[in-house]
C-alpha cells in the first residue's frame, strides 16, 4: 500500500466509522464519544494489521497513525469552533422523561426500553417515574435528572 493511498482512505474510513457510530445511538456509547471509540477501534486494528496482517510495515502503521491524529485533532477543532459540527459529530442531549411522563419517541429513537429507563433511574435513586420533573438523555449515553419539588 502507497502513502498516498493511506493518506487518501484512511480519512474517509475514519469518517465512515464515526458516521456508523452516530446511528448507533446515545445508549451504546456509554460514557465515551465517538472519537474516542473510534481511536480505540482504529488503533487495536492497525496495531492488529501490523503485528498478525503482515499488511502493512512499520512506517506505514507510523504514518496512519500521525493521520488519525490529524483528523481527530481536526474534528475536535471543528465541533470547539462550529455548533452545527458539534451537533453532527456527538449529537444534542434529548428530554426523555418530562413531567413524570416517558417521551416514547426519544425512546424509540435511542432504542431504550422502559425497563432500562426505570433502571437508570433508580440508578440516579429514582424509583417511580412520576418523582421526575425532567430527565434528559445526554450524549454519553448517561440520564441527567431533576426531581419534582415537594410542594
Amino acid at each position: 500500500m502507497t502513502y498516498w493511498k493511506i493518506l487518501l482512505q484512511l480519512p474517509i474510513a475514519i469518517l465512515c466509522l464515526f458516521f456508523f457510530l452516530r446511528i448507533m445511538g446515545n445508549k451504546e456509547m456509554q460514557q465515551s464519544t465517538p472519537i474516542e471509540v473510534a481511536c480505540v477501534v482504529l488503533l487495536a486494528s492497525m496495531a492488529w494489521d501490523v503485528i498478525f496482517g503482515g499488511q502493512y510495515i512499520i512506517p506505514h502503521m507510523i504514518l496512519m497513525m500521525v493521520v488519525l491524529v490529524i483528523v481527530i485533532y481536526l474534528i475536535d477543532w471543528l465541533t470547539f469552533k462550529f455548533a452545527l459540527s458539534e451537533k453532527l459529530f456527538f449529537g444534542e442531549p434529548e428530554v426523555i422523561v418530562r413531567e413524570g411522563e416517558a417521551i416514547q419517541s426519544v425512546m424509540e429513537k435511542n432504542r431504550i426500553s422502559h425497563k432500562e429507563l426505570a433502571a437508570k433511574l433508580r440508578a440516579k435513586g429514582i424509583f417511580d417515574i412520576k418523582e421526575v420533573e425532567v430527565a434528559i438523555l445526554e450524549i454519553s449515553g448517561d440520564i441527567s435528572v431533576k426531581k419534582k419539588e415537594d410542594i
